[in-house]
């Protein structure tokens, strides 16, 4: 089967390598994969023959690509992905709504593509020789443990962020933006007091959205409090108090950002009982948009991850891994969707 590469704009040549190693990876399977010949790949990616020539020998010489004879050029078959080990930080809650959403997702994405997943015992990895397999960290582990891990595997991807750790490859989404998009809806709103409920700052998901929070509230010159607490329901009830005592002046529009969904949902489930109108009197933001936070009334603003966008990320870096002698960990950012629904002031 051939397969084309498609692009909507023209491809600089100082870039094309990088950007035709990701196409291609991205169309990696279990079998060898036939490319379209040059002359069609200069004119899709708009370059010449001789600037694809040179690329394609490269990803050649790398053993990504394979030239037979009379035949074209093929993208090899990817191996090692039969199975994918988790390993679970020991800390991580099973209800974790990050983590009951992705695992969702991975077993509905990997069965589709006959990838097996395996749980690995933090207390059973060894540090004789290195693992092969790929290995995807869900949590956040110790440096005894991280130091462990990189030692027994080789392939290791993070879906959880570790500002201060380069051992291995991250893919995680954008916690800073997170928070500092939820300020800037709210600002926006015409939102005049700014309230961040927090999770555990030592932890860097709640860390990071607290800091895009107050700095996009820096930036416009709002008024921004934070208060702080563990993420979950009965934290948000517990806060009522102190954001009644925000809204009891009249004259100012309150905004809040809640850590996850559900800290607001506690909060909003308070604040009614106690006759505040939602979003008459205060805006409210959350984030993971668990299933609740859609049926509620109102229904919560949130913000939503795209796992399968997340899974793709993973496995096109595991082929990235296997494929390329020349691999280099990385960072790599995702967007959240914000799902806009009842509790944002108009």
């Amino acid at each position: 089967m051939r397969y084309r590469v498609k692009t909507n704009n023209s491809i600089k040549s100082d870039d094309l390598s990088e950007s035709l190693r990701r196409k291609i990876f991205e169309l990696q399977s279990d079998k060898p994969v036939r490319l379209v010949p040059e002359r069609e790949l200069a004119a899709q990616l708009g370059v010449s023959r001789m600037t694809v020539r040179v690329v394609l020998k490269k990803l050649k010489d790398e053993g990504i690509l394979v030239q037979k004879q009379g035949s074209g050029t093929f993208i090899n078959a990817v191996t090692g992905l039969d199975q994918i080990s988790f390993l679970v930080a020991p800390d991580l809650k099973k209800d974790d709504p990050f983590y009951t959403a992705f695992m969702s997702e991975v077993y509905h994405a990997l069965s589709k593509k006959n990838i097996s997943v395996k749980f690995v015992d933090c207390d059973r990895i060894h540090t004789a020789g290195q693992d092969k397999s790929p290995l995807i960290i869900i949590g956040i582990i110790d440096e005894e443990l991280i130091k462990r891990v990189v030692e027994a595997y080789i392939n290791v991807i993070t879906v959880y962020m570790y500002p201060d750790i380069d051992t291995f490859t991250q893919i995680v989404f954008d916690d800073y933006g997170i928070g500092y998009r939820a300020a800037k809806l709210l600002i926006e709103r015409d939102m005049n007091v700014l309230v961040h409920l927090a999770g555990p700052l030592k932890y860097p998901s709640p860390r990071f959205r607290s800091q895009g929070f107050h700095h996009a509230a820096e930036r416009f010159a709002v008024k921004c409090v934070e208060l702080d607490g563990k993420m979950n329901y009965n934290c948000g009830v517990n806060m009522v108090n102190d954001v009644l005592a925000l809204i009891g002046n009249t004259q100012d529009k309150v905004g809040v950002f809640a850590s996850n969904d559900w800290m607001a949902l506690g909060l909003m489930h308070a604040l009614q009982e106690n006759g505040i109108v939602i979003p008459d009197r205060i805006s409210i933001i959350g984030c993971d948009d668990i299933p609740l936070a859609s049926q509620g009334k109102p229904a919560l603003t949130t913000f939503r991850w795209d796992f399968e966008l997340l899974i793709e990320e993973v496995l096109t870096e595991f082929r990235y891994m296997y494929s390329s002698p020349t691999y280099c960990r990385k960072k790599i950012m995702l967007n959240a969707e914000y799902v806009e629904r009842d509790t944002l002031r108009g």
